[in-house]
């Protein structure tokens, strides 16, 4: 079989319909399902069934045979099927993106299996153009969503407060839902509304560490402070705007590399991520976002180096589409950052409530 995407981060196989009908193989093979797969803009697509065929793998004698069950959906692909890490795994093999190889031990010896460079290009700007970009899915866990069984209606808990409100069902009578309203408003004490409202946790509960390496080669400048690589800053400021999606991919790139000294890097650089998931349109909204962004380098912050022993304190902003972190120490009463991250939300992520968004932002800066 042609056309096969690897993914080490798809978490089942796919076998596409067309690759599966071409096969000869009699739909009453397929073993039925109703577990949906998500595609990357959260897009449902429900299962035709699940086939588990034998596989060969590798030319003569370096060769693998293992049975791997395919989850068959019918949708729009420039592939035939997607090998995830179920099945890389059980070839035990080694991936390269680089080299468009994939090898793997066998009794005779080292497998492998060689990509097409062309034939890859080919499929990455025909899935470029598709609308639901469905070359990378993950298994939804199965589970019955409960829907209400009755409208809800909202109660203001505190008249000073408009942003604390909960909501109660309709079906009770009216002088339950009132008394259910007082009794809410009388106990509002007991709801965390912020961290503000749970001052007695554990520090270690709630104290984190920068994962950074100690090996990590700081640049002392005579400012005492670390600057940011002023080569890499010119080959952003001489850039013209973007025209191909490869130029678009270069820019990123290089964004990338300055990510500690920008800060909430990923929300500067939504539009050109977004432009990489359609056919290459430079926007008004792209050019801006590439403007500012040169405005934001051609003045970058000075990271401030760390001192044993000191107390610093650790920002978090979220968004609808990313999270971010600036690690921060404080200089007599002069606050300097140390440390910029930020990450873009994928899929599921983007639907988590602000809160949950919060301890994620927390969570990647760890």
């Amino acid at each position: 079989m042609y056309q096969v995407l690897v993914d080490n981060e798809s978490s089942v196989d796919i076998l596409y319909y067309p690759a599966f009908q071409q096969m000869g193989i009699g739909r009453e093979q397929l073993v039925p399902t109703n577990a949906p797969l998500v595609g990357f803009g959260g897009t449902r697509v429900y299962l035709l069934g699940i086939v588990t065929l034998s596989v060969t793998v590798g030319d003569y004698p370096q060769q693998v045979t293992k049975d791997i069950t395919f989850l068959v959906v019918d949708c729009s692909s420039a592939y035939n099927d997607i090998l995830g890490h179920p099945t890389l795994n059980a070839w035990k093999a080694v991936t390269s993106t680089y080299h468009l190889m994939v090898k793997f031990p066998t009794e005779y010896g080292v497998g492998e299996l060689r990509g097409n460079q062309v034939v890859a290009r080919e499929c990455y700007i025909a899935m470029m153009e598709m609308d639901d970009h469905l070359q990378a899915m993950i298994i939804e866990e199965q589970r019955t969503v409960a829907e209400p069984v009755e409208e809800l209606e909202e109660v203001h808990l505190d008249d000073s407060r408009s942003e604390r409100t909960t909501r109660i069902g309709t079906l009770a009578s009216q002088t339950v839902r009132q008394a259910l309203a007082l009794f809410l408003k009388e106990t509002q004490d007991v709801f965390a509304w912020s961290h503000e409202d749970m001052p007695e946790i554990d520090p270690s509960v709630i104290v984190h560490r920068l994962n950074l390496s100690p090996s990590f080669s700081f640049v002392q400048q005579k400012k005492r402070g670390i600057e940011v690589n002023p080569e890499k800053v010119k080959a952003i400021m001489e850039i013209s705007p973007p025209r191909t999606v490869k130029e678009v991919q270069s820019l990123t790139s290089k964004i990338a590399a300055l990510n500690r000294f920008v800060s909430r890097a990923m929300d500067k650089c939504l539009p050109f991520f977004r432009t990489l998931k359609r056919s290459f349109e430079w926007i008004d909204e792209c050019q801006k976002a590439f403007k500012e962004l040169k405005v934001y380098l051609s003045a970058p912050p000075l990271l401030s180096p760390s001192m044993p022993g000191e107390e610093l304190f650790l920002y978090l902003a979220v968004s609808s589409a990313a999270v971010s972190a600036t690690l921060i120490r404080e200089e007599g009463k002069v606050q300097r950052p140390m440390y910029f991250i930020s990450r873009a939300l994928r899929e599921a992520e983007e639907r988590y409530p602000q809160m949950e968004k919060l301890a994620f932002a927390l969570v990647t800066a760890t």
